[in-house]
């Protein structure tokens, strides 16, 4: 029952990030843990990326910022 909930949730953050939602909203519609939210981002492939390309991409700092902000609504 658990899986299916999480994989629910996962599906349900995804849909909230296509959308381009804020951290406030992805929080309250969620409430999925941080790490979770971290493999969901995919941010180390993303920060992989960013450091073989040496430059700054908008999209990547704008899902850190999201991110970073989460994680200060979850405490």
């Amino acid at each position: 029952m658990k899986i299916l909930q999480d994989k629910r949730n996962s599906a349900k953050v995804e849909k909230l990030l296509k959308r381009d939602v804020s951290a406030k909203t992805l929080y309250k519609k969620t409430k999925v843990h941080p790490e979770k939210l971290h493999d969901i981002l995919n941010l180390k492939k993303l920060h992989e990326q960013e450091i073989k390309s040496r430059s700054t991409n908008a999209y990547v700092s704008k899902q850190f910022q999201k991110y970073t902000d989460y994680k200060e609504i979850w405490k």
